[in-house]
């Protein structure tokens, strides 16, 4: 076997990782947050009552997604955060490296 054999046999069992996994991972932590939460507001940051009626911030804080009060870090390396509610449906808009991901997090309550 020479090596350019070896390289292609490598070349098709390679798999390039997405990078972004803990995205998707922090979206569904927050999406379970979310279950209980009551009275949303959407500003710059998402602000929620949960079910013991306190008021809870998810932000972005030095390119960190955060939850206050407390701190409780879901993904670094953002660039931007957003949330929008369309047709009832909550969605975190996340941008890291110039590459756009929208995620459905949650419902807007009635």
């Amino acid at each position: 076997m020479n090596l350019s054999s070896i390289y292609h046999i490598f070349k098709k069992v390679y798999v390039k990782s997405d990078m972004n996994e803990d995205l998707y991972i922090a979206a569904k932590q927050i999406s379970q947050h979310l279950v209980y939460a009551r009275e949303i507001e959407i500003y710059n940051e998402l602000i929620y009552k949960d079910e013991k009626n306190d008021k809870i911030s998810i932000c972005l804080d030095d390119n960190r997604i955060v939850k206050t009060p407390g701190f409780e870090i879901f993904a670094f390396n953002v660039d931007d955060l957003d949330f929008k509610i369309k047709n009832n449906f909550l969605y975190m808009i996340i941008e890291r490296d110039h590459h756009h991901f929208q995620f459905l997090i949650g419902s807007d309550l009635p």
